[in-house]
């Protein structure tokens, strides 16, 4: 049984369509390039940073001269037979970062960078420096190249971090 009259239904509004969608936001991920410019400039500050390290002091004793960084990094991996000594070993993590940061594998340049920070830091346990294979030197402190190769170690995986946010698309 039918209760609307035939003239109600001759006054309802055609039915209507639904507003179309609004076309797809852009993705908002920053272009390559800029992903590597960040990575790569970050890399070429610390291997700069890096390289300054090698000319300054970095082993301080009270009756020998210092010793440049370039001395230690020729001689460090030696440490590990006197006395136990792994600092130096920072040095291949690092230069594994680089590696993976110019081939644009940030991740693994950030695990790799973060590890050879608490690896660096057992540089400050070193207690003595063999200048020959007869005695060993005390050491009295870490010179400056020690905090200037600590932070080019540093600033490797901050890039490599900041490459790795860059990729991460914004919420609207």
């Amino acid at each position: 049984m039918n209760l609307t009259l035939p003239s109600a239904r001759r006054n309802l509004p055609a039915p209507m369509n639904p507003p179309p969608l609004p076309p797809p936001l852009p993705d908002r991920k920053p272009p390559p390039r800029l992903r590597s410019r960040i990575a790569l400039g970050g890399l070429a500050v610390s291997a700069v940073t890096y390289l300054v390290s090698l000319s300054l002091p970095a082993l301080l004793f009270a009756e020998h001269a210092p010793v440049s960084g370039a001395t230690v990094l020729a001689s460090g991996w030696m440490g590990i037979f006197a006395g136990g000594q792994l600092g130096w070993y920072a040095n291949p993590l690092y230069a594994t970062a680089i590696i993976l940061t110019l081939t644009r594998r940030y991740r693994g340049a950030l695990w790799f960078g973060l590890a050879a920070l608490p690896v660096a830091l057992h540089s400050r346990a070193a207690t003595a420096y063999y200048f020959n294979e007869a005695n060993s030197t005390g050491i009295e402190g870490l010179g400056s190249a020690f905090s200037v190769w600590f932070a080019a170690l540093a600033i490797l995986p901050v890039a490599s971090a900041l490459a790795l946010l860059s990729l991460r698309p914004r919420r609207a």
